[in-house]
């Protein structure tokens, strides 16, 4: 399916001369085979929300307690 997309859509950037367009589609279609493969070989990935959570969690807390 990969390859269909790639084949409908790079000719077309390319005559238009879209190179920038065609960079953005090309990092968007990696970023999506890397998250099929991923999912099809039932891969653990992070969550984004947990990382931002122990990252900022801390902080809050501080302010929190400054502001009580």
């Amino acid at each position: 399916s990969l390859s269909i997309i790639i084949i409908i859509e790079v000719p077309g950037l390319i005559q238009k001369k879209m190179w920038r367009e065609l960079a953005v589609f090309s990092g968007f279609l990696i970023l999506g085979a890397i998250y099929g493969i991923i999912h099809i070989f039932e891969m653990r990935i992070l969550n984004p929300t947990n990382i931002t959570n122990a990252i900022f969690r801390p902080m809050f807390e501080a302010i929190e307690k400054l502001l009580k």
